[in-house]
């Protein structure tokens, strides 16, 4: 397809029109209706502002000889342009001398708007005010309109229609003398076509342009070539074809611009086979986006802090809800500073993030401290870890991915280590007079109940032991690795005990002790520059706010990730405004599941779960929506801190389920329960009287506990939902009947446990 489309661009070979009404679309060395994308689309086709959320200048002024020929400016904020340009006209020479520039010139305002899905198409209009500054000063004005398509990375359709009004302008006339500047312009029709064959280094790019009422042979036709193979370095090139007195002509241009981060500048060149001096443009832009820099010097250090508590989803406002730092943004931050030529250091400022479920740091901490030494190993980032504030368990653990750790001298570490509490309020709340009917299936389902449950037996404390041993040897393997301490070494550190800042330097557990300008100092070290002699001078990079330009022409196939955050219930979810957390409603959850299936430029959908469960019927009817998706398109379930009960129920139909080690996952069974108040009453001399119609019309009833009988229809009920949610685990993860009950009994594994019994398939 690509090689077709090549042989046809170049059997084409066209650019943009010079028809237009005192208008020169000759731009950089070369430009086109198909891919002109940023500000000089003001100037080409419209419809190019429309394909970016970006912001943009161009400006550049032509010379002939020692003679300005125009000079321009445009600027692109999003899908608003606007463009200026003066161009001084040609007066007719003569057999021995070529035209020459007049000191007449015509002024042209552009303003543009256009929309469209992003690097998918866009539909653009301006309009232009015309302004001769010379004879009559007659003013005019026309419209014009534009379309890019862009199917694919290596494709681009474009087109306008520009001088739709089709304007008379003629500054000069009405006095019977010669009318050197008479522009009865006629409607042009504009066709553009580029290809990147082999990426977005190389563009060829062909227009051709035809006036209404012109015939074929008076079209103008272009061929282009933009090539990048150097960072910052673009060369451009194109041949004009076009009607002249003596049969056709032709026009040559080339050019070259450099780029800076920020600014970019260059300069073409442009053959005119009638002129007896060439024209030569000079160029400067700039960007709001970062963009690729052709000299980059590598020692920059990026700062990011790090703080908890840690949650998933984007920190939104609520009440009296205590702040929360998004992981995924941090992790993003993390990313796109050490994919950056420009930086050589990381600076991470840690505070305190209190522990995860069992003691032990949360996954999102381990996601986290994944990306530090992704960084670190792929692209050689250096990474210096401070604590301020000294180290917990949760900080600590993050700050070992880091070459070299910098702790305040007046703290500590303490901390190191795994523990869970397991707390039983129901005797506590019998003492108040309220009781519990309670039921669950599988032995290990109430180990995590607080009310209602028995004390945990020791089936349960085995679980709870085996899961805390694994997140230990996590934290183990975090100090050995990162610390390069021994395992008896990283043993003795992670007993819990209180390290001074003295004590943690002697046990290998910091490299320095020192304050924030030490921690400058010591990433200024490691990225290859001289410290100066007031290191709380040296300059970081806040890379929270860095946007890199696309290049792209696609932005490739489109995966739809979907948050699934807090309890499961019925209804609508969402975000508590009062109390800040979070919750999953079967209405909300399943329309968002049920546009990703129906829309078909989603090709696939990632699923991310932190939930402990919740509603029987609600995580149900999430399910059945999620299996309806996995049977139309991929489904990849990415696990969080926890995806326990109602949180695996809905993972369970996905492809593919990711877990990190530190994950909680599992908890395959079902509990219920009801409070009986009827001693409470009692105790504080309330009655109640009750009338029914139907034996068991009052057995959810809070005035007493059910009977022999309606206690055996609810363990019934919920032994039917176990064993349904058993079989259907057995289904989707193709585990036999007995092996799936064997790995269910309400019990909870960490990542590293479901990984290796089937209940996920992979970490990360």
């Amino acid at each position: 397809m690509r090689t077709v489309l090549t042989a046809l661009l170049f059997f084409l070979l066209a650019c943009s029109a010079h028809a237009d009404l005192y208008s020169n679309t000759w731009l950089r060395g070369a430009s086109s209706s198909a891919v002109n994308d940023d500000a000089t689309a003001i100037f080409v086709n419209p419809a190019g502002l429309g394909l970016y959320d970006e912001n943009n200048t161009w400006s550049s002024l032509t010379t002939s000889g020692e003679d300005v020929e125009s000079y321009a400016l445009a600027i692109k904020g999003g899908g608003l342009g606007f463009g200026y340009r003066r161009e001084f006209l040609w007066e007719p020479g003569t057999p021995e001398l070529g035209p020459s520039l007049t000191n007449d010139a015509v002024d042209t305002y552009t303003l543009g708007l256009a929309f469209g899905d992003e690097r998918k198409w866009a539909v653009g209009f301006d309009y232009r005010w015309i302004n001769a500054q010379f004879g009559e000063e007659e003013k005019t004005g026309t419209w014009d309109a534009g379309l890019i398509v862009r199917p694919t990375d290596f494709l681009s359709l474009g087109g306008s229609v520009r001088n739709i009004s089709e304007p008379d302008f003629d500054p000069v006339g009405g006095d019977g003398s010669e009318d050197c500047c008479d522009a009865s312009t006629r409607m042009t029709y504009v066709g553009g076509l580029a290809l990147r064959p082999v990426g977005n280094r190389l563009t060829l790019m062909a227009d051709a342009a035809l006036d209404r009422e012109a015939d074929f042979d008076d079209a103008v036709y272009t061929g282009g070539v933009e090539a990048e193979f150097l960072d910052g370095l673009v060369l451009r090139g194109s041949m004009r074809s076009m009607p002249g007195q003596n049969g056709r002509e032709e026009e040559l241009s080339f050019g070259v611009w450099l780029t800076g981060v920020y600014a970019a500048g260059g300069a073409s060149y442009r053959s005119v086979e009638d002129l007896d001096e060439d024209l030569i443009s000079f160029e400067l832009g700039s960007s709001t986006e970062r963009m690729r820099p052709l000299v980059t010097s590598r020692d920059g250090i990026a700062e990011i802090e790090i703080a908890g508590p840690l949650g998933d989803a984007p920190a939104r406002w609520s009440l009296f809800g205590g702040p929360s730092t998004s992981a995924q943004r941090i992790m993003g931050d993390i990313r796109t500073a050490a994919e950056d030529p420009s930086v050589a250091a990381l600076l991470i400022d840690l505070k305190p993030m209190g522990r995860g479920f069992l003691g032990s740091p949360p996954a999102l901490a381990q996601e986290i401290r994944e990306e530090l030494l992704r960084a670190r190993r792929e692209h050689g980032v250096k990474i210096v870890a401070y604590l301020e504030h000294g180290g917990q368990v949760t900080d600590y653990f993050i700050a070992t991915a880091a070459d070299h750790i910098v702790l305040y001298p007046v703290s500590g570490i303490d901390g190191l280590g795994s523990f869970v509490n397991v707390m039983r309020y129901t005797k506590s709340t019998e003492k108040i007079g309220i009781e519990w009917d309670y039921f669950s299936a599988g032995k290990y389902k109430s180990t995590f109940h607080s009310i209602g449950a028995d004390p945990p037996t020791e089936a349960q404390l085995e679980e709870l032991s085996s899961m805390v041993e694994d997140n230990y040897e996590e934290l183990l393997a975090a100090l050995r690795e990162g610390r390069g301490l021994s395992r008896e070494e990283a043993l003795e550190a992670c007993q819990g005990g209180l390290f001074t800042a003295p004590s943690a330097l002697d046990a290998g557990l910091v490299d320095e002790l020192g304050h924030y300008a030490d921690a400058k100092a010591a990433a200024r070290r490691m990225a290859g520059g001289e410290v100066p002699d007031e290191p709380g001078e040296i300059e970081t990079v806040d890379v929270s706010d860095w946007k890199d330009r696309v290049y792209d022409w696609s932005l490739g196939p489109k995966i739809a990730v979907i948050g699934a955050y807090g309890g499961i219930h019925t209804g609508e979810g969402g975000r508590d405004p009062i109390m800040g957390g979070s919750s999953i409603g079967s209405e909300t959850l399943t329309k968002k599941l049920r546009h990703a299936r129906k829309d078909g430029s989603i090709e696939a959908v990632v699923l991310r779960i932190d939930s402990g469960g919740g509603d029987a019927t609600a995580s149900d009817i999430i399910w059945r929506e999620t299996a309806r998706l996995a049977q139309e398109k991929p489904l990849i379930v990415s696990m969080a801190d926890v995806a326990g009960s109602g949180g695996y129920y809905i993972a369970m139909a996905a492809d593919r389920i990711f877990v990190d080690p530190l994950s909680v996952a599992g908890s395959i069974g079902v509990v219920g329960m009801k409070p009986v108040a009827g001693p409470l009453y009692d105790k504080i001399d309330a009655t109640y009287h009750t009338v029914k119609r139907g034996e068991h019309a009052d057995m959810w009833s809070a005035t007493r506990h059910v009977s022999e009988e309606e206690g055996q229809m609810v363990q019934d009920a919920i032994d039917w939902f176990y064993d349904d949610f058993v079989a259907k685990v057995a289904e989707h993860r193709g585990l036999s009947d007995d092996r799936a009950y064997e790995l269910a009994q309400g019990r909870v594994y960490t990542g590293n446990q479901a990984v290796e019994n089937g209940l996920a398939d992979e970490l990360g």
